[in-house]
């Protein structure tokens, strides 16, 4: 079968932006969700959504930012699903230990803390600290103003500090 010029050059397109954003999509959505496995299963539908649209969303000036957006809402849904879920389980103990509860190194210490952080709040931090993204493009991607953002990063560096007991200096308190 002979492909058409256009679709040729729609692929083509499309397996450039694949390549320049995958890992900062699934990156995104593993930050927010906090499970590879659903992230990765998030970025791909994420880029089956933009393959299907992309005659609209490919002419974007920032196609990975339209995507970013798109698995960071998803994200934010599944977790707030699971959480859910969770409630009405019977025995949430589960949960706990497979989110890594107790385990005692700072990086653990650091993701159960932000696990336990307001979604809008972990999102902010996440996507500002891990993923070098201006406060502008993440009231985009989490669908607020930028002055929404900067008190969400406010609030969850204090809840952060106060949580592993780290001063305002970036040392760590001794008590």
């Amino acid at each position: 079968m002979v492909s058409v010029d256009g679709s040729d050059r729609r692929r083509s397109e499309f397996d450039e932006v694949f390549r320049r954003e995958c890992r900062r999509v699934v990156r995104a959505a593993y930050l927010v969700a906090g499970d590879w496995e659903v992230a990765q299963e998030i970025a791909q539908d994420c880029f089956a959504e933009l393959y299907a649209r992309w005659t609209k969303v490919g002419d974007y000036d920032d196609v990975g930012a339209w995507l970013r957006r798109i698995a960071v809402r998803r994200a934010v849904r599944t977790r707030h699903r699971a959480r859910r879920a969770a409630e009405l389980g019977p025995d949430r103990s589960d949960a706990a230990a497979a989110s890594g509860a107790g385990a005692g190194d700072a990086s653990t210490d650091l993701w159960n803390t932000l696990q336990q952080l307001p979604r809008q709040q972990r999102a902010a931090i996440v996507l500002h600290y891990l993923d070098d993204l201006p406060v502008r493009d993440i009231a985009e991607l989490i669908g607020c103003s930028p002055a929404t953002v900067k008190v969400h990063l406010h609030r969850g560096r204090s809840a952060l500090r106060r949580e592993l007991h780290v001063s305002y200096d970036g040392g760590v308190d001794d008590g």
